[in-house]
């Protein structure tokens, strides 16, 4: 498992000469949806490609365990959830466990092959580069 623990940075002139020097508290700043308060760390801190999540996943296929972190918009806020270890499926979130699915299926081969360039429409023949569509890695 790993862990990392990043230290605040310092004070910014706003907060210095507007806040009394008092540090804007990511827990209350904005978010971007507009619905929910609170970010992780900084407000630009979004999980778009939905990495922790795989990251829950992998360590639950490897491990058998995985840390659930709550987010700062459920940590801080009514109902209060705690982070916790899931030790079994159910315990996971719903995007942990897709993913999970995902991986167990091996539905991503096909998907990583179109990335790549095999498996190509006959339209776009003349982007491919190789002589035989079959070699496929």
């Amino acid at each position: 498992m790993l862990m990392v623990s990043m230290m605040k940075p310092p004070l910014t002139e706003d907060e210095v000469q507007w806040k009394k020097g008092v540090r804007m508290d990511n827990r209350a700043a904005s978010r971007n949806d507009g619905h929910r308060k609170g970010v992780r760390f900084f407000k630009d801190d979004e999980d778009f490609y939905q990495l922790e999540d795989t990251l829950m996943a992998l360590c639950f296929l490897e491990a058998g365990d995985s840390w659930v972190p709550v987010p700062p918009w459920k940590q801080f806020h009514y109902p209060f959830e705690v982070s916790r270890r899931a030790t079994d499926l159910a315990a996971l979130t719903d995007g942990a466990r897709q993913q999970l699915e995902r991986m167990l299926q091996g539905d991503d081969d096909d998907d990583y092959d179109s990335i790549n360039g095999c498996n190509q429409r006959e339209d776009d023949s003349e982007l491919d580069n190789t002589d035989d569509d079959d070699e496929c890695y």
